[in-house]
C-alpha cells in the first residue's frame, strides 16, 4: 500500500498538467521533510507505481525560470550541507545555486550600487516617443535580429553616480586556482564566494576588476573592467577542471594600464612554479607599485622555511585558510583597508 507522499509524488511527476516551475515548486516542499528527518519512517509494504506508458517526468525541457525555482528550494534543503556532485555537474544548476549563494554575502548586491554604466534594462522596451540615446541598437539586434521600434527595440538605462575614469584607484586582478585539487572539500565553491565578495568590494572602492584563471593552462575571464555586473556572471561560471597549477603565465596576463595593480591570488597552495626566480620576478614588480595578496586554501599549517622566505623577499602577503572556512570577510577587509 503506497504511502500518501507517493501519491502526491507520482501525481506531480505523471499527472499534474501545470507548468514545470509549478511542479518542482511543489514536489520540493512534499520531498523536504524526507531530507530533515532523522531516520524515515519505516514503510512496511511498497507498491511500485507504474510508468504511464512511455511518459517521462518533466518531459519538457526545464526554462531559467524553473532551474531558479529549484535552485531556492535546494538551498534550503542543503543547508549546511555540501554540495551534491550530482549539482556540481550540472553547470546551469550550480550557476544558480551560486547566485543563490551570494544573496546572503555582507556586501550590498550590485544591483543597488551607484556607478555611471548604461546597461541593458531590465524592464525592457524602448518606445519611439523616447531619446534615441536611449535606445540599445546591439543589445536589440542580438535578442530579437531586427529593428522594429516599439516591439523589438530595448532601453539603454543610465544608473546615475560617481564613477571615476581618471586612474584612480587600483587595478584589482582576481589570480583563480581551477586546478582540479580545489574540488576538494568545496575549496572552489570557497573561493567563488570570496571572489563575488572582492568584486563587490572593488565596486566600494572604484578598483577596476580583471578576472584570471590558471591551472595548466591560463585564461582572462575579464578583462579589466567597471562593469561590476558582468565581471560577478564571469565569476559565477568559473569550474575547476584542470590538472595541474602553474602560475607563472597568468602573472603575464596582468594589466594595469595606469592603475596601481593589487592582485589577489587565490590557491591551495599546489603551485608548483611559485618559488621560481620568473615567477619572483614577476611578483616584485607587482608589489613594487602595487600590493600582492596570498589567499592558501586548505593549508592551516605554517609554510615551510624557502616559501616564506621566498614570499617575504617577493613582499607577497600571504594568509593561511583552514579546509571549509569562510573567508569572505577576511578577504574583503583586506581590500576596504587599502
Amino acid at each position: 500500500m503506497q504511502t500518501s507522499t507517493e501519491e502526491k509524488a507520482y501525481h506531480l511527476l505523471f499527472r499534474d498538467g501545470r507548468p514545470n516551475k509549478d511542479r518542482v515548486r511543489d514536489l520540493a516542499a512534499l520531498l523536504k521533510p524526507l531530507f530533515q528527518t532523522p531516520h524515515p519512517p519505516e514503510i512496511k509494504k511498497h507498491v511500485k507505481l507504474p510508468l504511464p506508458g512511455s511518459e517521462l517526468p518533466f518531459s519538457e525541457d526545464l526554462k531559467d525560470d524553473d532551474m531558479r525555482e529549484i535552485a531556492k528550494e535546494l538551498e534550503d534543503v542543503l543547508q549546511g550541507a555540501s554540495m551534491p556532485d550530482s549539482i556540481k555537474e550540472n553547470k546551469r544548476l550550480l550557476r544558480e545555486m551560486r547566485r543563490r549563494r551570494a544573496l546572503g554575502l555582507a556586501l550590498p548586491r550590485i544591483e543597488s550600487s551607484s556607478v555611471n554604466l548604461r546597461t541593458r534594462s531590465p524592464s525592457g522596451m524602448w518606445s519611439p516617443e523616447e531619446s534615441v540615446n536611449d535606445l540599445d541598437i546591439k543589445s536589440s539586434i542580438a535578442s530579437f535580429g531586427r529593428i522594429i521600434p516599439g516591439e523589438t527595440t530595448l532601453r539603454i538605462r543610465t544608473l546615475e553616480g560617481p564613477l571615476s575614469m581618471d586612474g584612480t584607484g587600483y587595478q584589482l586582478t582576481m589570480l583563480l586556482d581551477v586546478s582540479t585539487s580545489m574540488k576538494i572539500n568545496g575549496r572552489d565553491e570557497r573561493m567563488i564566494d570570496a571572489a563575488v565578495a572582492l568584486n563587490r568590494a572593488a565596486k566600494k572602492n572604484n578598483h577596476s576588476v580583471s578576472i584570471i584563471t590558471f591551472g595548466v593552462h591560463e585564461k582572462m575571464v575579464q578583462e579589466p573592467t567597471l562593469d561590476y555586473i558582468a565581471a560577478e556572471e564571469k565569476i559565477f561560471g568559473i569550474e575547476a577542471n584542470q590538472d595541474d597549477t602553474r602560475i607563472y603565465p597568468a602573472l603575464q596576463l596582468i594589466k594595469t594600464g595606469s592603475r596601481k595593480p593589487l592582485v589577489y591570488i587565490l590557491t591551495d597552495a599546489g603551485i608548483y612554479d611559485i618559488i621560481e626566480r620568473k615567477v619572483a620576478e614577476s611578483l616584485r614588480k607587482i608589489t613594487s607599485g602595487g600590493k600582492c595578496i596570498l589567499f592558501l586554501i586548505g593549508c592551516a599549517d605554517e609554510l615551510d622555511d624557502e616559501t616564506k622566505k621566498a614570499l617575504k623577499d617577493m613582499k607577497v602577503q600571504a594568509y593561511l585558510v583552514a579546509d571549509g572556512e569562510d573567508y569572505t570577510g577576511a578577504i574583503v577587509n583586506s581590500a576596504l583597508r587599502l
